[in-house]
């Protein structure tokens, strides 16, 4: 080995070097254009000096420099060289470092004017608008640092502006691309931002065929989202991985992407070398933050461990579907063994803020989200698609039957989490879940759609509307041990048919959708003191509940069998007799098993039934009115007249006197007399009690009259009809002080 001090007035081509050799550079050279294929082992020392404007072809080169420029804009690295150097930095190649970050914390959103504004050196933008901030272009120069391939490479602190010409495209030349590499580390400490543009896709970073590398460092990847010029489109990626193996992420940050923050695909580029093999993934504190389609997306991974990161504020700034913090989708609907994800877990990571969902997992087979948070989102805090079995062939099924084929059962866990303010905490759809231990906070609904050999247990659940809504091929769903408190079923206002109950069950669609085997037991519910409990609808008259504000809607269909509620404690006698006596009876079909509640009181359930007392308020609306008289009601701040919205009311005799019925005339034809006429025709109407902490017995009036009829269904004398089989027949109750008198 020999030691070679370069002169300045040197000629530089591969008949220079000899294998072995030191070459030491003290001053600039240019290449004029040349191609320097480097003997083998050969040693490139800079003591000042650099090489620009050729190429350089590695064959186990060595490199040794100070973190200082010694290649420059011209000088490129041929990717299929090869090197032996420790440590590369981005300081040895002239980059420009003279880009720009524009700071999601000043997205917000004008709704005077419908559009998504941000701010960059103080002045406001709409969204698609350019800042004009200058800058270059240091994507060729990252590039030839990623060709070196060295142990470890890094990127210094700065901001550097790269390209994605013409999209994605088929090729890893069309951006920055780490191909490849094997055991190796990239560390990126600055920002690589996206310059903006109007493609449909891109990739700020695209690591392909990779093995054993990791991917970390303070930095961030950056999209175009604020600027983006384009409209159409969804795959504008910080980072795109595919067909990459052992691969640990850390600490980084990806943003403001037109697509995804991190996208997992399949085969979403050309090579001929690609064996579409991704698996075994280990992240920690890695950030996805204001991305426009997702988070982090997944087409195609195995084995994935997500640990203690972030997915937030998903298409809060123009987005785009599925909204969602994380979207595990495998590619295609017909996938092969080849294209399936499986086995991919969430610990101590959040989804918050999110448009969508925050984990949303269709088809995952195996998975978890574990001591994690999915709070303010606009969807589900996670929601399961077809997470269910797989066959043999690995192709997914839901009616698959067990004779059909072997088949893997798929049970996603979802314990230990928190769930604040999502719009639904759990949606499915035909999937397998064991969810347990969470805290649930502010939600319309606990648990929506059809699960399928499911556990839901020691959950706490705090303010929440349904506790679940139950439908289409749903089986084996055990719902125990879990406590309840603050249910606010939605009243007519805000719901439509039968969706108001507490708890309801029903089959839904094609006769394949089949509800079996439901239980809920030993567990314990409590409602929302001093809201609305008895609501009415407009098909289903007073005084029982209407269908809206059943405590439990189970259909009595042929599909529908083996539904149990056992030994759960109610805090309120209104809506909770003892489970199976009273309102509640159990039906034989078909030698089958199922609870369903009645729609009818029996005298016992009214024993605590009080009617309207004085000082007691209610909401009625009619639209022909309220049937009054006088002394009976006064008006609370408004007149009440031909009204489709609530109106409040206060009693104001003692409740001793008679007329304690109230009707509410729902006609749309307007019939002459007094008192209880003026109403007729049809049309909605509804009366609902405010203040009160006892039942009630109201009565709606849907029928019809004309001048001088006297309405049927209606008594001033004190005493209330209780309608015992819907259109059939009813009967007469009265309350004498202590107790309801059949009369």
């Amino acid at each position: 080995m020999s030691v070679i001090i370069v002169s300045a007035s040197a000629t530089l081509n591969t008949a220079y070097f000899a294998a072995g050799n030191v070459y030491e550079f003290l001053n600039n050279h240019d290449l004029q254009t040349a191609a320097i294929t480097l003997p083998a082992n050969v040693t490139l020392r800079f003591k000042g000096g650099s090489l620009d404007n050729g190429m350089l072809i590695g064959t186990d080169t060595i490199i040794e420099a100070p973190r200082a420029r010694i290649f420059g804009k011209n000088l490129a690295i041929e990717p299929t060289g090869t090197w032996k150097v420790d440590r590369a930095y981005s300081d040895w190649f002239d980059c420009y470092k003279d880009g720009y970050y524009i700071d999601p914390a000043t997205f917000t959103y004008n709704a005077g004017t419908g559009t998504y504004q941000y701010k960059y050196a103080g002045t406001t933008f709409n969204a698609g608008e350019l800042c004009g901030a200058t800058f270059n272009n240091d994507r060729f120069m990252l590039q030839q640092l990623l060709n070196i391939g060295a142990l470890h490479t890094i990127i210094t602190e700065g901001v550097y502006m790269v390209d994605s010409l013409g999209g994605t495209g088929e090729h890893v030349a069309n951006q920055l691309t780490w191909f490849g590499k094997k055991g190796l580390t990239l560390e990126i400490e600055g920002i690589l931002k996206m310059i903006p543009n109007k493609h449909n896709n891109y990739n700020v970073l695209l690591v392909a065929e990779c093995d054993n590398i990791t991917l970390c460092g303070s930095g961030k990847l950056v999209g175009d989202l604020p600027e983006h010029q384009g409209t159409g489109g969804e795959a504008g990626m910080c980072l795109q991985v595919n067909s990459t193996v052992n691969m640990h992420l850390e600490d980084l940050t990806f943003e403001q992407g037109w697509g995804d923050g991190i996208y997992y695909s399949w085969r979403r580029y050309y090579s001929l070398t690609d064996k579409n093999k991704q698996e075994k993934h280990t992240w920690n504190q890695v950030k996805c933050l204001y991305n426009r389609r997702t988070g982090f997306a997944v087409e195609k991974g195995d084995y994935l461990s997500i640990n203690n990161s972030d997915f937030n504020y998903t298409a809060t700034f123009n987005g785009t579907a599925t909204f969602s913090g994380v979207d595990i989708e495998p590619f295609g609907s017909d996938d092969t063994p080849q294209r399936y994800c499986k086995e991919i877990h969430f610990n101590q990571c959040r989804a918050n803020y999110n448009k969508g969902t925050g984990f949303r997992f269709e088809r995952l087979m195996g998975g978890s989200v574990t001591n994690s948070e999915a709070s303010f989102n606009g969807g589900a805090a996670v929601e399961t698609l077809e997470c269910y079995f797989v066959n043999e062939d690995k192709v997914w099924g839901v009616h698959v039957t067990e004779t059909d084929r072997r088949f893997f059962k798929n049970h996603i866990i979802i314990d230990a989490n928190t769930f604040k303010d999502n719009w639904i905490t759990f949606v499915s759809s035909n999937s397998s879940a064991n969810i347990t231990n969470n805290f649930i906070q502010n939600t319309s609904m606990v648990m929506n759609g059809a699960w399928q050999d499911s556990i839901v247990a020691n959950n706490k659940v705090f303010n929440t509307g349904y506790v679940f809504f139950l439908s289409g091929h749903l089986r084996n769903l055990l719902f125990e041990h879990n406590y309840v408190e603050g249910i606010d079923c939605p009243n007519e206002g805000t719901a439509a048919g039968d969706s108001a109950a507490m708890f309801i069950i029903r089959q839904w669609g094609t006769p394949a959708d089949h509800v079996s085997d439901v239980v809920v037991q030993n567990n314990t519910f409590k409602y929302a003191g001093g809201k609305i409990i008895y609501g009415s609808n407009d098909s289903q008259p007073m005084p029982y509940p209407s269908v809206k504000n059943y405590l439990f809607f189970v259909e009595n269909g042929p599909t529908v069998e083996k539904i149990k509620f056992l030994d759960n404690h109610f805090d309120d006698e209104l809506w909770a007799p003892e489970i199976n006596t009273n309102g509640y009876t159990l039906f034989e079909t078909a030698a089958d098993p199922k609870i369903i509640q009645r729609r009818t009181f029996s005298v016992a359930d009214l024993q605590k039934t009080k009617h309207l007392m004085k000082g007691d308020i209610i909401e009625a609306y009619g639209q022909k009115g309220l049937v009054t008289r006088g002394g009976w009601l006064e008006t609370i701040g408004t007149t009440f007249a031909n009204s489709t919205a609530y109106e409040r009311y206060q009693i104001i005799n003692d409740g001793m006197q008679s007329g304690m019925s109230l009707v509410v005339g729902a006609g749309t034809t307007a019939a002459g007399g007094g008192f209880p006429y003026g109403y007729g025709g049809s049309g909605t109407a509804s009366i609902r009690p405010i203040n009160i902490d006892y039942p009630v017995i109201v009565w709606q009036n849907l029928g019809t009259c004309t001048t001088g009829d006297r309405p049927t269904d209606f008594n001033t004398l004190g005493r209330t009809l209780v309608e015992i089989n819907p259109g059939v027949s009813s009967q007469m109750i009265q309350w004498d002080g202590s107790a309801w008198v059949v009369l």
